[in-house]
């Protein structure tokens, strides 16, 4: 009885852990590694875009 018992946190805490990494990327962050010109015309057709900061987790300045 104790040994189902013990399962039973065990396979909680297992899928706790995993909810947990799946919802926050695992603090894995996206960054752009290498950057590029961009041309004029394309960047009027721009609907959003982000600023990296080379200061953060990413290693270079740039617009993704």
């Amino acid at each position: 009885c104790s040994a189902i018992m013990d399962l039973k946190v065990i396979f909680i805490v297992v899928c706790l852990s995993s909810l947990a990494i799946i919802s926050t990327d695992a603090g894995i962050p996206k960054c752009c590694i290498k950057t590029r010109e961009i041309p004029p015309k394309r960047i009027m057709k721009m609907e959003r875009w982000e600023r990296q900061y080379s200061n953060g987790a990413c290693d270079i300045d740039a617009l993704v």
